[in-house]
Formats: structure tokens, sequence, C-alpha cells
């Protein structure tokens, strides 16, 4: 598992960003690109406006609340088109991803996507699966192939990427 953290680091680092798992750092997020503090602000604003409250729940899911961590992903089919605010979201969870499984192991976050509906658990893990289609095309085969047997939890064998959805072809 450190090694693909390893990999999915080095995936960030091409992008010349640290990954930190802070709301203060969002902007630090990657496969999404660059965020403003004015981007989070208006993020903020969407997702209460769709009825959950970052603020409050990013706390509790980076502790592992599967409650929490159900209503943030329940913002993940609100999304129609890779805009801004879709940008924001998709850093924000794919640092979650990245925090949650190297602090409390895949289970935490495996078993909160496997419990969602099957929209939403396709949304969240394209979400996650989507920092892959960055790098290089000669290295993507090896780190799925990696990504898949670390986190089967959350790309059981059965996952294709963007199956069914616009977003993510």
């Amino acid at each position: 598992m450190k090694k693909l953290f390893g990999v999915l680091l080095g995936v960030l680092m091409v992008a010349s960003m640290p990954v930190q798992a802070s709301w203060e750092d969002m902007n630090l997020g990657v496969p999404y690109g660059k965020m403003s503090r004015k981007d989070v602000d208006r993020f903020l604003d969407l997702s209460r406006s769709r009825g959950v409250d970052m603020e409050m729940e990013m706390p509790k899911a980076y502790k592992g609340d599967a409650s929490a961590l159900s209503k943030i992903f329940s913002l993940s089919t609100g999304f129609q088109k890779m805009d801004k605010m879709t940008r924001v979201y998709g850093n924000f969870i794919f640092s979650m991803f990245l925090d949650l499984g190297e602090r409390k192991g895949e289970s935490t976050f495996g078993e909160a996507v496997a419990a969602q509906p099957v929209e939403v658990r396709q949304r969240v893990r394209d979400f996650v699966y989507h920092a892959i289609t960055q790098v290089p095309r000669n290295q993507r085969r090896e780190l799925e192939l990696e990504l898949r047997k670390d986190f089967p939890q959350v790309f059981p064998a059965d996952y294709v990427y963007g199956h069914e959805d616009p977003l993510f072809k």
C-alpha cells in the first residue's frame, strides 16, 4: 500500500503541488487543477445549497464517520459538466481518499463507497480514478493494476471508469 501512495504522490508531484488533507489547504489537491480560496468558498455555498454543510461534515468524514462520508459522496451525482465546482469537488474527494487510505486503511473509504447507491458509488470511484488518467499513457496500466490490487473495496474487478457517465468520457 505504501508503494501505491508513493506512486500516487508521484502523480501529484508531476503537477508540482503537495497533497494535504486540511480544509485550509484544499487548493493543494491536484488531479483537477489548482483552486483559489474563492473557488472553495463558492463550493461551500454550493454544497450547502444542496443540503450538505461541508464545513461540518468534513472533520467527521476525515475521522471515518460513515454518515458524513455518505453525505459528502451524495454530492457527486449533482455535477453534470467538468466545470470549476466539479473540479473542486474532485480534488476534495481525491485528497480524502489518499488521507483516509493512509491513516485508516482502505476499509474506511471502501466500505463507505460500497454502501452508496449504484450511481453514487460509480461517481465517487470515477472521481478518485480520474487521477490515473493524468499520468502518461505508458504508465497507466501498471498503476491501475496496483490501485485495484491495493484497494479492491474501492475498485473491485467489475469497476469500469466512466461507465455510462458523460462526465468522465
